[in-house]
């Protein structure tokens, strides 16, 4: 079958567009439908940890962003995620990850296991961006994202641009995150 565009809802993907023609006639070789109407020369998969919602609602204003950019995205939780579905992904892998601990940096508990398997991961010339949701009361200010892009850097993979770090509820943020993804559309 040709190109198939997937959406998550409600933790079941959906295939928007199916062109029908095998992969090697498929004319969507490099150009894919976007769900928002449209086509899109990027694609970008966002995975996300979400213990209290911050993060989740980061990833989904992200993918809404992007989709509305142009570019097709597909949003999954860590905890349906494998390594294999980021090394295989489009274009761009954005991650976003939440900080918990305060005498050590400690991951979203969702992304403790998809981090030990990140660490033996060959990333070579795979796109990175990242985010995370934080309170820089702590010590460990956004921590697991400076961990993972640690990890992601000693595996070859190239971030797009630094990461973005929000301080306490992201709607109250919602600028910072729009400037972060206008930086982050004009890279794709």
């Amino acid at each position: 079958m040709g190109i198939k565009i997937l959406h998550e809802e409600q933790n079941s993907p959906q295939v928007l567009m199916d062109c029908g023609l095998p992969g090697e006639e498929c004319c969507h070789t490099s150009i894919y439908f976007c769900e928002r109407g449209g086509y899109a020369v990027k694609r970008s998969l966002i995975i996300y940890g979400s213990t209290t919602g911050n993060t989740e609602y980061v990833a989904r204003y992200i993918a809404d962003f992007l989709l509305d950019s142009g570019v097709e995205v597909e949003t999954q939780d860590v905890t349906q995620t494998r390594v294999s579905d980021m090394t295989s992904a489009g274009s761009l892998v954005i991650m976003g990850c939440s900080t918990w601990g305060e005498d050590e940096i400690g991951l979203q508990e969702d992304f403790d296991s998809f981090h030990s398997q990140l660490a033996d991961t060959d990333l070579s010339g795979k796109q990175f961006a990242l985010f995370g949701c934080g309170d820089s009361g702590y010590r460990y200010f956004c921590g697991a994202v400076d961990l993972i892009e640690q990890t992601l850097k000693k595996n070859g993979a190239q971030l797009v641009q630094p990461s973005l770090k929000i301080d306490g509820e992201p709607e109250a943020s919602l600028g910072q995150i729009d400037s972060w993804l206008n930086e982050l559309t004009s890279t794709l």
